[in-house]
């Protein structure tokens, strides 16, 4: 059995347009939606990729700047060693060969092979023996370098040095003394500080296993419990986002450090660190371009959709009152389309419809003939 649709049932149904502005809106949330997951995740992956591109970048060129200096405090102690293996060198003059004022060595001299040493040191002239200092040894056979807790005087105790030292030989290859100089920590850690600065970043000095020695901030230096600590420590390459001790989160990076010159491996490592957040604010300015896109985007298809209905789904609509009307025996040219085939089918045959009506109009009943 067929239902009859009534004209007030038909009237109840959505018409093209509202289905389709309905598709479209949900469409778009769809769209946005998952645009919103997935590019979300896609932003964590680049700014990730970002932050770790230019902090090992910059890095790596704070770790070449500081084995440039420290090769040439090397070269400098090497240099001051082969002085003082050639023959008739006075030794007791070799030492200003090299400053030992401080501005480059916080001391410089000359050891015998039973320890003493003579040299020159900020506060003036060095005359001890060094026979027990962990360098002494191991410099009687190759060249060493090595952090120390004080230089080897009286004078400054406490003051930490990073000890170059190398076996001074004469002309057929006897060794016959040492040739050393400390580098105060504090030098390094200022020039870290110049290189920090230009390259906008937190740089942090790991000594093996004896930890973070140095940072160019001294009130936030990183504990041994932090990943970036421990990866420095062991010499291998780590990027994460972490918490400091601070409670702050910072980006962290640690490039192993490669063999620069003939300075000896000191198994140093950087850690370098960023506050994340200037990458954040980045993406936030980003953010905000792309919801500017977004709405200048949904407007413009807003527009066109607009534009659709009025040229194709509103001839249907027209369609379907004349359609409606010529069912209702009202006599109506019914609406004529090109836009589309099925406009233009549907024309046609309505057209055809109205034209047969006119040819052949209803006739009466035969109840209204008797009357």
């Amino acid at each position: 059995m067929i239902r009859r649709i009534s004209g007030s049932d038909a009237e109840r149904q959505p018409s093209l347009a509202t289905l389709f502005y309905g598709f479209l809106f949900v469409a778009s949330l769809v769209i946005i939606g998952s645009a919103a997951v997935f590019g979300r995740e896609r932003v964590r992956a680049n700014q990730h990729a970002a932050m770790d591109l230019a902090v090992g970048v910059r890095l790596q060129g704070a770790e070449v700047d500081l084995a440039r200096r420290m090769q040439a405090d090397w070269r400098a102690v090497a240099g001051l060693a082969a002085a003082a293996g050639a023959p008739g060198a006075p030794k007791e003059t070799l030492t200003g060969l090299v400053r030992g004022d401080g501005a480059q060595f916080l001391w410089v001299g000359l050891a015998t092979p039973n320890g003493r040493l003579i040299g020159q040191g900020s506060d003036g002239l060095i005359d001890t023996n060094v026979s027990d200092r962990s360098w002494f040894g191991p410099a009687l056979r190759q060249g060493f370098a090595t952090l120390v807790p004080a230089i080897p005087s009286s004078v400054a105790p406490n003051r930490r040095s990073l000890v170059f030292a190398t076996p001074v030989r004469d002309a057929t290859g006897r060794v016959i003394g040492v040739a050393a100089g400390g580098v105060a920590l504090s030098t390094l850690v200022t020039h870290l500080r110049e290189s920090a600065t230009a390259l906008d970043l937190d740089l942090f000095l790991v000594a093996g296993e004896a930890g973070v020695v140095a940072g160019t901030i001294e009130e936030a230096l990183p504990d041994d419990g932090l990943l970036s600590t421990r990866a420095a420590a062991i010499g291998i390459a780590a990027t994460q986002i972490e918490t400091w001790p601070d409670g702050h989160e910072y980006f962290t990076a640690v490039v192993p450090h490669a063999e620069r010159g003939d300075a000896p491996r000191l198994g140093w490592e950087l850690i370098a660190r960023i506050d994340p957040d200037e990458f954040r604010r980045l993406n936030r300015g980003i953010l905000a371009d792309s919801v500017f896109y977004i709405m200048g985007a949904i407007m413009i298809v807003g527009g066109l959709s607009w534009l659709f209905v009025r040229i194709y789904l509103k001839p249907i609509d027209e369609l379907a009152l004349s359609a409606a009307r010529m069912a209702d025996g009202i006599e109506d040219y019914p609406y004529e389309g090109q836009q589309s085939r099925e406009i233009a089918t549907l024309s046609a045959a309505l057209v055809r419809l109205a034209g047969d009506r006119d040819r052949d109009p209803p006739q009466p009943s035969a109840h209204a003939r008797q009357v």
